[in-house]
């Protein structure tokens, strides 16, 4: 497919015959894991349409959510969210795409505007370090951040996602097979720019 040939041109892996079958498994699991959601969230819908599985329709929908822990302190907000973030390869090729993103910014500015001392700030610095359930060599560019941000402004945190707002940010990632998750820093405390000068 045209879509998949440019994406795959984009990355940066080597051209080989393995690489291709890593990122065809790859492509694959996303494909799935994502359409599977999607499907699920269709399925409970319709039972929510009966009164005599309603109840059912609403338990399964909690069952659904994904699971996240917040804590605060005056420096940094700790938001861990029991999933984990797809490659971009998902982007343009999965249909179940459009519902994992919204699922994502719904579940981070839920759990943010949950803190009732949160206000809203002028500048943030977001670390992202995510716990893979496989440890498979991935570039961490092909990850898809866009919707932790988007979910930080849905939150109302910050007004937008560009520069003025979020400078700056980081990735991570680790392998946990028992507990695969990923683990959202947002500082208030000029982080980035004590980044950028320990660099200079």
């Amino acid at each position: 497919m045209k879509e998949d040939i440019l994406m795959y041109q984009n990355t940066t892996f080597a051209k080989t015959k393995n690489n291709e079958e890593i990122i065809h498994v790859i492509k694959t699991f996303e494909d799935l894991r994502m359409s599977l959601y999607k499907l699920a969230e269709e399925k409970i819908g319709i039972l929510k349409l009966l009164p005599e599985t309603y109840e059912l329709a609403e338990k399964l929908k909690k069952e659904l959510e994904i699971k996240y822990e917040i804590e605060c302190n005056k420096d940094r907000i700790k938001l861990i969210i029991y999933d984990f973030l797809p490659t971009v390869y998902i982007k343009t090729t999965n249909k179940g795409t459009g519902y994992f993103v919204e699922k994502w910014k719904n579940t981070i500015s839920k759990a943010i505007r949950s803190l009732d001392s949160i206000k809203a700030v002028d500048e943030i610095f977001v670390y992202i370090k995510m716990y893979a359930p496989v440890g498979v060599i991935f570039d961490a560019d092909n990850k898809y951040f866009k919707p932790v941000f988007d979910g930080i402004v849905r939150s109302k945190l910050v007004s937008d996602d560009c520069i003025k707002y979020i400078p700056s940010f980081g990735f991570e990632v680790e392998m946990d097979r028992k507990n695969p998750r990923t683990e959202i820093y947002i500082y208030f405390n000029n982080m980035g720019k004590r980044i950028s000068d320990l660099i200079k």
